[in-house]
């Protein structure tokens, strides 16, 4: 099945066109570090940049200068606009810029050359997504820190040697962890 048996009749802003060539482009945002006279590059993706949408339409007829005139209207507005693409489908889109042609060969009819910005890209989330829930404390917190309490203390009776080695231990993780989380807020 090709995409030219489920052509769709196309339209903006519910102002129907005759759409003869459509093209899409998509980029990446990139973010590139690099330091002076170095021939290598930190590159981190940000994700995919909106969809840039191009249509050439064509009006004929002798009514085609009503057509023209709606569709500028159309395309002045400002805000996010219903795209019927002749392929896709449904698209919220802004109008980026237009350009009419006429020419010789078509007295009654011109082109138009439209591009749009799609308004709401489907995109995946690059992080997940926070949760509005309520945490226990008491689970999370404060049950295992009575646990490790109550096991350094028989340490403690035990092996006196033992709990200092185990607290240095304790001390010394958490130094880290800490060095580790100022360290990646500073970046």
């Amino acid at each position: 099945m090709a995409w030219s048996t489920d052509l769709q009749q196309a339209s903006f802003r519910n102002i129907e066109f005759e759409c003869i060539q459509t093209s899409e482009s998509v980029s990446k945002a990139l973010a590139i570090q690099q330091s002076p006279y170095s021939n290598k590059a930190q590159i981190e993706d940000m994700g995919k940049d909106a969809e840039k949408i191009s249509l050439r339409i064509f009006l004929s007829g002798e009514n085609y200068l009503l057509y023209l005139n709606a569709l500028i209207a159309a395309f002045t507005l400002t805000g996010q606009g219903e795209l019927i693409h002749p392929i896709h489908g449904i698209k919220n889109v802004y109008v980026a810029s237009w350009n009419i042609v006429h020419g010789t060969e078509i007295v009654d009819g011109c082109d138009l050359d439209v591009e749009f910005v799609e308004a709401e890209a489907k995109e995946r989330p690059l992080f997940v997504p926070a949760f509005d829930i309520e945490i226990d404390t008491q689970t999370f917190f404060y049950i295992p820190a009575s646990a490790l309490e109550s096991e350094l203390e028989q340490l403690k009776d035990k092996d006196p040697n033992a709990f200092f080695k185990a607290v240095n231990r304790i001390r010394s993780g958490l130094q880290k962890a800490r060095q580790f989380w100022v360290s990646s807020v500073l970046l």
